[in-house]
């Protein structure tokens, strides 16, 4: 979160008020004065929302740095595979991986953590959702994910 500090007098304005530069809030915020730095945080945060992507066709499903996930409602059924990007490119934004369709206990979904993350997943592999109508959050951290 962006850091604000003030060195006010009581009777100064508040143009004085400067901002640190910080990359933990889900995007650059480099702006030094307090407006800019509202608008870049702004930014950030709608970038952050938005609707989860719905699949229906068969495959594998790429989720891209800036998706916040993906709703699982194949018009088939078969299993599928979620490839997870890489966690630093997430800029500590999670992913959400929903089984819409409902079958996910019979043709389940497999979440796959970028190759680059040697952490993985909560330190696995991969995780595996195989519950009817169940969804996960992935949450990026230093090298892998945890599921939450």
């Amino acid at each position: 979160m962006p850091t604000i500090q003030t060195q006010l007098v009581p009777f100064e304005k508040a143009r004085r008020v400067r901002v640190e530069p910080t990359t933990a809030i889900g995007g650059n915020i480099v702006a030094t004065n307090v407006q800019e730095a509202l608008q870049d945080l702004d930014g950030a945060i709608q970038t952050g929302k938005g609707q989860l992507t719905i699949i229906t066709a068969a495959g594998t499903v790429t989720v891209s740095a800036t998706q916040p996930g993906v709703a699982i409602d194949k018009t088939v059924g078969a299993a599928t595979t979620v490839q997870l990007p890489p966690a630093a490119s997430r800029n500590g934004l999670p992913v959400i991986v929903k089984d819409m369709k409902g079958d996910a206990n019979t043709n389940t979904i497999t979440v796959l953590p970028d190759a680059g993350d040697a952490l993985g997943i909560d330190g696995n592999a991969n995780d595996v959702i195989a519950i009817n109508k169940a969804s996960r959050t992935y949450r990026p951290i230093t090298g892998g994910w945890l599921r939450t």
